[in-house]
């Protein structure tokens, strides 16, 4: 190797390493979900995972152990945990747009009063952070039927969206039935009651 050559080798050399020197070294963000029972780490859960879905929100857990205990007494352990940067579950929604949103697609999260929130956006994350109350309300009466499209729907994860309404939370079956619904809410009413007759007596056993 010729001195010119060597001097162009250690130059690209030392370059490179002082690129590598300047380059910020980025920590793996942990996730703040943990298990609602022993409240240990758990990932965001995938479609082979085992959870539970209460009010719109996804459960996972570390053991199987854990799964019973929580079927035994779910109020128990859906509260606030006492680290108020963890949560024990999470929003199936992006609760600003009320659009079904995976929290692994989404671009941003918050932590509020022990769940995690997904956003579409970073603008809705902000939206959401000036007003969690407002945003991150689970009315106790919900309806998993889509009054717009006559449609039941089968779960939280099936739906497309909601829409509170009277203090109850209605469930769409597709992305063009929440505008409908939300222009003219009393003109569904009867559908809605009708499916919660019919729901009423299969719940009861009444033909």
């Amino acid at each position: 190797m010729t001195y010119f050559s060597r001097q162009i080798f250690l130059s690209t050399l030392c370059g490179g390493a002082s690129l590598l020197a300047a380059s910020p070294v980025v920590a793996r963000q942990e996730s703040p979900l943990v298990c609602p029972v022993m409240k240990s780490p758990v990932a965001l859960p995938d479609a082979a995972a085992k959870t539970r879905d209460l009010q719109g929100v996804r459960y996972a857990f570390c053991c199987p152990m854990c799964e019973k205990s929580f079927d035994k007494q779910p109020a128990k352990f859906t509260g606030v945990p006492k680290d108020k940067t963890k949560a024990v579950g999470v929003f199936l929604f992006d609760p600003v747009t009320t659009k079904r949103l995976d929290a692994k697609a989404a671009v941003a999260t918050s932590v509020y009063e022990g769940v995690l929130y997904p956003f579409a956006s970073a603008i809705n994350k902000t939206t959401f952070d000036k007003s969690p109350k407002q945003y991150a309300t689970r009315p106790a009466k919900e309806l998993l039927f889509c009054p717009v499209s006559d449609e039941v729907v089968k779960d939280y994860a099936s739906a497309s969206d909601y829409s509170d309404y009277n203090g109850e939370r209605i469930y769409m079956c597709c992305p063009g039935c929440k505008e409908p619904f939300d222009k003219e809410p009393t003109k569904y009413k009867a559908k809605m009651d009708a499916f919660r007759a019919k729901l009423a007596k299969t719940t009861t056993g009444v033909k």
